[in-house]
């Protein structure tokens, strides 16, 4: 025997429950739908499609591809590396050597800052490993140790 059935008001529209049973249905309130707002129908339905649609990639396309299935091996340089360029040929030609390892220690730490985004935001698998290498080798250098 079922409890009493409560009607629910929320912001989507109307829960009804019942005691023992828990939900048993949402009602949609129709003034949203007239107020140019989508409802739980038209949502569901487009985040269906829009699962159908989502590509899946497999491991090889991971490795090279990004999300939306460009190939992202390579790409314009970004702010970290063109500071960690410029301060790389400012200690190969500083007049002195005070400036020269004050240049090369900042670079070095710019390389790390863009090695950890590759890493955790890189927008593949390849791009990713290229990174966790690069921090391998910048702190290598950074103790005299690597290739």
């Amino acid at each position: 025997m079922a409890g009493p059935v409560f009607m629910i008001p929320s912001i989507t529209g109307t829960i009804k429950a019942d005691q023992k049973e828990g939900i048993i249905a949402h009602y949609q309130v129709p003034r949203a739908h007239a107020a140019g707002q989508p409802t739980v129908e038209s949502l569901t339905a487009r985040a269906t499609a829009e699962a159908r649609r989502a590509p899946t990639q497999n491991l090889w396309d991971k490795i090279w591809r990004d999300r939306n299935g460009n190939i992202a091996v390579w790409q314009t340089p970004n702010v970290w590396i063109i500071a960690w360029a410029v301060l790389d040929i400012v200690a190969i030609f500083a007049p002195s050597k005070h400036v020269a390892s004050v240049a090369w220690a900042i670079g070095t730490g710019v390389l790390i800052i863009w090695a950890l985004l590759e890493i955790f935001r890189g927008a593949c698998y390849f791009r990713r490993a290229f990174g966790l290498l690069v921090l391998l080798l910048a702190v290598g250098s950074i103790f005299n140790v690597g290739l």
